[in-house]
């Protein structure tokens, strides 16, 4: 029995009583109440405490130590019928255990890419060029000067800036000397490298501009940033999500990784194929010309791909640099993302015949 005082909620007089607890019930008054009809302040020292009843009217005591031992029955009654519970049904918890862990392996391997995929259309242009400023300025110092002729160079860029000289992002075309692969990639900010073997390799104009076109697709859909976000995913949530452009230096910082441990995915390949398609109709060009560089491509990964005569006898000695590969040749090697495959160029060709047949 716990002693007290009460008012009603219609006078502020206090006129003595008590409560006592049965069970997980309080009786008050001759009624029985409910642990969860009640509200009980919290206990402060031995200062007052107060329960409020439903129907206004308020009970205070300073007896605080009986009102602790009943609320923690109430708590270890409360967890027991929760145990009991889970014991009763154990075999859907089990259920849900499974479930929770196929959602924890989606969230890493499929959710964190299509998170990537959401927020990299919302990356300010101004933060792609800040990011991927430090990428740039080291691919530049790496490569030395290209071997192209600038009268050849400044055709290029001349078509390249007047394709691009709309879009919101500060396309940039660039040369680079190479000679071992040939190729093009392009950086989130829309600065594209072209190597001098590419050039080399092209037989045209035309030829090189088409492989622009497919690395403009991959500027225009974010791949790039997609797979910046994707390597550093909390670094990329809280600079898209709460703004934080502090985040940019560690971004800056995948952005490195990034070029070096992954390429894009087929279907963004594939992506960046139908979009070359479609840009070089719309600028008057031959699309042609997309299939044409891609099965030279095709010839050369097949001739490297191709044993050399006298390797069976060779198998067995050391190759000629042992050493681990530079980042400059990593990043080339991982930039060789363009598997001129027969499906890729069958692709092209359906859709350049689906193209003409709808004009």
């Amino acid at each position: 029995m716990i002693k007290g005082y009460f008012t009603s909620g219609t006078s502020a007089r206090s006129l003595p009583s008590e409560i006592s607890f049965q069970g997980s019930l309080i009786s008050f008054n001759g009624r029985l109440y409910r642990f969860d009809e009640v509200s009980i302040s919290e206990r402060i020292g031995n200062s007052t405490r107060y329960i409020r009843f439903p129907d206004g009217v308020e009970f205070e005591t300073t007896d605080n130590d009986p009102i602790d031992l009943w609320l923690d029955g109430i708590n270890e009654h409360r967890t027991l019928r929760k145990i009991s519970l889970l014991e009763r049904h154990l075999g859907l918890v089990i259920v849900v255990s499974v479930l929770m862990t196929a959602f924890l392996v989606f969230l890493v391997f499929d959710g964190i890419q299509r998170a990537a995929g959401w927020l990299a259309p919302t990356v300010p242009v101004e933060w792609r060029v800040t990011l991927s400023e430090g990428t740039e300025g080291w691919i530049d110092s790496s490569f030395e000067d290209t071997e192209i002729p600038i009268l050849k160079q400044q055709e290029l860029i001349k078509t390249f800036n007047t394709w691009t000289e709309s879009s919101q992002y500060p396309y940039q075309l660039k040369f680079v000397r190479y000679e071992d692969t040939p190729n093009a990639f392009a950086l989130p900010s829309g600065t594209i490298y072209v190597t001098d073997a590419l050039i080399k390799m092209a037989e045209s104009n035309e030829e090189v501009m088409a492989v622009l076109a497919h690395e403009i697709g991959h500027v225009e859909a974010h791949h790039g940033m997609e797979m910046v976000i994707e390597s550093s995913f909390l670094s990329g949530l809280l600079l898209v999500i709460l703004g934080d452009a502090s985040q940019l230096d560690q971004l800056a910082v995948g952005l490195s990784t990034a070029l070096l441990q992954n390429s894009y995915s087929r279907d963004k390949e594939r992506e960046a194929d139908a979009f070359a398609i479609d840009w070089l109709v719309k600028k008057g060009e031959d699309p042609q010309a997309l299939v044409s560089i891609f099965e030279k491509f095709e010839a050369y990964e097949a001739d490297e791909l191709e044993p050399e005569k006298g390797d069976e006898t060779e198998e067995a000695t050391e190759p000629k640099d042992a050493g681990e590969p530079s980042k400059l040749e990593a990043i080339l090697d991982v930039f060789s993302t363009h598997p001129a495959t027969d499906e890729r160029i069958q692709l092209m060709q359906e859709r350049i015949r689906q193209i003409k047949q709808t004009q």
